[in-house]
């Protein structure tokens, strides 16, 4: 029996988008991109911070700041394993078809 490679969250999501067809995975990236964008630059509002709302404020600052880096990382994936998907379809005679 054979054993599963353990493989990172950027394999996963590179195998799924060089599977799918090459302009999804294109309009994937430039809606992941336009959504994570639109939380990245929503303004911050804390409001006054007492102890007891200490966590309330740490993950309403993990969230923008998480979209900043997902609006990069997320859209390149999905960019990525559209060319790859786009030169899978070229192999098989299907590119412009």
């Amino acid at each position: 029996m054979a054993r599963r490679q353990r493989t990172s969250a950027f394999e996963d999501l590179m195998s799924i988008a060089g599977m799918l067809p090459w302009w999804l995975s294109l309009l994937l990236a430039l809606v992941s991109y336009l959504i994570l964008h639109s939380i990245a630059t929503r303004p911050l509002t804390l409001t006054s911070t007492g102890p007891n709302q200490l966590f309330e404020a740490f993950f309403k600052g993990m969230i923008p700041t998480m979209c900043t880096f997902g609006q990069i990382v997320i859209p390149f994936i999905f960019g990525l394993g559209g060319v790859i998907s786009w030169l899978k379809s070229g192999k098989d005679g299907q590119r412009f078809g």
